[in-house]
């Protein structure tokens, strides 16, 4: 079927409800009877009545749809089906060198953020307006000419794979504060929109090229979750405190922006949740990157600025083994890494299934080597123990708190043991004896 686009007009403010549709604006001359499309419904005319709205999918764009314009200055409005998927919306918008601005609605809350690979945050100090980025050795006057006013800017829709004429125009304000230009073409710039319910399953976009040419190119992803990794709970004052941090006690999510999954890097999005709802404190953390030292890095408005290798150090401790028998078992180990403290639990090398808490330093020749630190505590942990009544005419009752974290008893008859797995010691009668016998539970 052929399909053309020219201007109408109705007699009501949306295509949705108006009851037929003419080609002048005094509604005299009714338009020909056939099928008219505006962007997400169709409808039949028929003896100049318009029939009921019918939902035409094809006008929407699809996410994980890529974008491009190469064309004349305009306002460029695109909604693009994101599904029912939670998750956090990627936008990823690259204004090529002439400059750009660009303003994302999902769920009636409006979003101008953008972080370039090249420099980072790009954001309106206005709430709700279109962020304007490119270069700023090629962005014409509109965009360096501040504050600018430009009239009779055409309205386009985005309408089945193409940028199709509203027949309207616009005028496009811009204050200072709107406009972030860069040294150089800013690149694929990221902007991240959070899902936290099925609904909506739609969001809009609006580019707004106001020089002479338009040249852009854009793409709205599918939600899914950010990539988690994890990292020390920050914020710390300094990157020497945040390398100080032993314990990666949190799970922090990224934005990629040049990073890899898993992997961040300067100028990607961090956040405590999946969805890209809540940044992470600005300050220094510290994210383990697969060393012994771990890696520091600085949040500024949500965005990484910097990162630096943490030190390495040498040190040797005395380590006493997590039992809950009350009995110290002590071995001197090494440690490659950032500085250690008393209290730290680590994993040893040679006993890789066991817990250990750090007690001092020593000066003593090591016997093992500290692999890595761990957030568990000794009441956490669970150890496989010999259970023993000693007595030779009563029957004792042991308990205590099992791997599972559920309190429990244990009946011994005179002269009996038993094997159990336990985390911690709840009474333990005079005459029943506890041995250790291994880390974890081995029955």
């Amino acid at each position: 079927m052929a399909v053309s686009f020219g201007t109408y007009y109705m007699n009501s403010s949306t295509f949705v409800t108006t009851e037929g549709l003419w080609t002048d604006s005094g509604l005299t001359i009714v338009a020909p009877d056939g099928w008219y499309q505006s962007c997400g419904a169709y409808r039949e005319m028929s003896g100049g009545v318009l029939g009921e709205p019918v939902t035409c999918p094809s006008c929407v764009a699809s996410c994980d749809d890529v974008i491009n314009l190469s064309s004349s200055q305009g306002v460029y409005n695109i909604e693009v089906e994101v599904g029912s998927n939670t998750g956090a919306i990627i936008i990823k918008f690259d204004p090529q060198t002439i400059g750009d601005g660009i303003l994302a609605t999902y769920n009636s809350s409006t979003f101008n953020k953008l972080s370039s690979p090249l420099d980072g945050v790009h954001q309106s100090t206005t709430v709700g307006v279109p962020t304007y980025v490119g270069d700023s050795a090629t962005a014409c006057a509109a965009l360096t000419v501040l504050p600018s006013s430009t009239s009779g800017i055409n309205d386009f829709t985005y309408r089945a794979g193409s940028f199709n004429p509203d027949g309207t125009t616009s005028t496009v304000n811009i204050a200072v504060g709107d406009v972030s230009l860069s040294t150089g073409s800013p690149g694929e710039c990221v902007m991240v929109v959070p899902k936290t319910l099925s609904t909506p399953t739609k969001i809009d976009v609006q580019v707004i090229s106001l020089c002479t040419t338009a040249d852009f190119q854009i793409s709205v992803e599918c939600p899914e979750d950010l990539y988690a990794f994890p990292a020390c709970a920050g914020p710390f004052g300094n990157v020497g405190t945040a390398c100080a941090c032993a314990v990666y006690d949190t799970t922090y999510y990224h934005a990629l922006v040049n990073g890899t999954i898993g992997s961040p890097a300067v100028y990607d999005y961090v956040f405590t949740d999946k969805y890209g709802q809540t940044p992470v404190v600005d300050g220094w953390h510290k994210l383990d990157d697969g060393t012994p030292e771990g890696k520091a890095f600085r949040v500024l408005n949500g965005v990484i600025v910097s990162m630096s290798s943490c030190p390495t150090s040498s040190s040797v401790w005395e380590v006493e083994r997590c039992r809950a028998d009350g009995v110290s078992e002590t071995i001197i180990a090494s440690w490659t890494g950032p500085s250690l403290n008393v209290g730290t639990k680590v994993i040893l090398t040679g006993e890789p299934e066991c817990l250990f808490n750090v007690i001092s330093s020593s000066t003593a020749l090591p016997t093992d080597t500290i692999s890595a630190t761990s957030s568990l505590t000794c009441e956490d942990f669970c150890g496989t123990y010999l259970i023993t009544n000693i007595d030779t005419a009563s029957v004792l009752t042991f308990e205590y708190v099992n791997c599972s974290g559920v309190s429990t008893s244990l009946s011994l008859a005179p002269g009996s043991s038993s094997n159990v797995c336990l985390k911690s010691i709840i009474t333990q009668p005079a005459n029943i004896t506890v041995g250790w016998l291994s880390c974890g539970c081995t029955i």
